[in-house]
């Protein structure tokens, strides 16, 4: 299996229905370049800097399977849901 850095964000965060998932309507587009096209409060909070998919794809963290797994495990809702 692959590490969890390189699946894509509907799957990183567990999407409740992610044939509806923004993001995976547009593959082409990273999910925070998707935010920033919206006028609404994600965009205006910036809430995408604080995301896991974020953090693992867009500032390259090193951080360890073990660590993502336990963010993971207590992450919020899909900020695109």
């Amino acid at each position: 299996m692959s590490p969890i850095r390189d699946w894509p964000c509907w799957q990183i965060m567990k999407c409740a229905d992610p044939d509806s998932c923004s993001a995976k309507k547009q593959p082409e587009k990273v999910c925070w370049e998707i935010v920033s096209e919206l006028d609404d409060y994600r965009k205006a909070m910036k809430v995408c800097h604080d995301c896991i998919v974020y953090i693992l794809k867009a500032e390259k963290a090193f951080l360890s399977e073990k660590e993502i797994k336990k963010i993971l495990n207590k992450k919020q809702e899909c900020p695109l849901a």
